[in-house]
């Protein structure tokens, strides 16, 4: 049935027995009728993040656009796109909260946000909660904002929802702060070489492997902790994630290298040594 209402004109060049592997991932992937009736037939729901009754609370900046702190700022940003990134953060109950995000502006971070303002908020009650403004912070002469939440405010276990938007133009970056007890179980996927049929994430939108979205909602249903990690630079994080979403991968909390590194497997190793301990 799948292929007789859904076949894309590229696969008539794939050989016949490659097509029950692409059509067993598609399964996953599509939101089209014949996927809505495999998933009723198969009893399976399908659910987003935090997904109940009440609506996603929709983010207005409580603070309005100021004017830029240092005056050649609005001059350097002209026409240039931002591309703000940040890692997911994963503490222990009782550790200190530190959020930390980097600023940038246009094609291979060419313009770094130096001293000006950064809002942080922050969502206590995902997903119909209030936003939270929790501090003010100015970026250093690298772009980046590190802000610890003070003790007497840390929270309590939960996933919490982190937006940080720049006062002079209300672009933001967007990620998660996990807090969890000692030993949580967690699943570590690796995304390069393990969920695609290529090696690169950037340029044309790779193939995903087969299978590879029903391995990830398997350890999900059982309750794990999901995480990706790749050894790609931050400055593809947008890029990354909208992949991984296109694709319909559960959502898991991700982590990039700072910056290009020379030692992937180097950068993924000292993130699991720290992940343990």
């Amino acid at each position: 049935m799948d292929y007789a209402l859904y076949c894309p004109e590229g696969l008539s060049n794939f050989p016949t027995n490659a097509l029950p592997h692409l059509f067993h991932a598609s399964y996953w992937e599509s939101s089209d009728v014949i996927a809505f009736i495999l998933r009723q037939i198969g009893g399976i729901e399908v659910t987003s993040l935090g997904a109940g009754d009440e609506p996603e609370q929709s983010f207005k900046p409580g603070q309005p656009r100021e004017k830029w702190i240092r005056k050649r700022t609005s001059v350097k940003l002209k026409n240039v796109t931002a591309n703000h990134r940040a890692n997911d953060v994963i503490v222990m109950d009782g550790a200190p909260q530190i959020l930390i995000a980097r600023f940038m502006y246009g094609p291979l971070d060419m313009i770094t946000l130096t001293g000006e303002k950064v809002d942080i908020h922050i969502m206590k009650d995902a997903p119909a909660g209030e936003w939270t403004h929790l501090a003010t912070e100015v970026t250093d002469k690298t772009g980046r904002i590190q802000y610890r939440i003070p003790d007497e405010e840390s929270l309590g276990y939960g996933l919490y929802p982190i937006k940080m938007v720049v006062r002079g133009d209300h672009t933001f970056v967007d990620f998660f702060l996990a807090v969890v007890p000692p030993k949580t179980e967690c699943i570590v996927f690796s995304i390069d070489g393990s969920f695609t049929a290529s090696m690169s994430v950037t340029g044309r939108d790779p193939k995903v492997r087969a299978g590879a979205v029903d391995v990830v909602r398997h350890w999900q249903e059982l309750g794990y902790l999901i995480i990706y990690i790749t050894g790609r630079p931050d400055m593809q994080h947008r890029r990354v994630v909208s992949w991984l979403s296109q694709h319909n991968f559960p959502h898991g909390l991700i982590s990039f290298a700072d910056g290009l590194s020379t030692d992937p497997l180097g950068h993924k190793a000292t993130y699991l040594s720290n992940l343990i301990n």
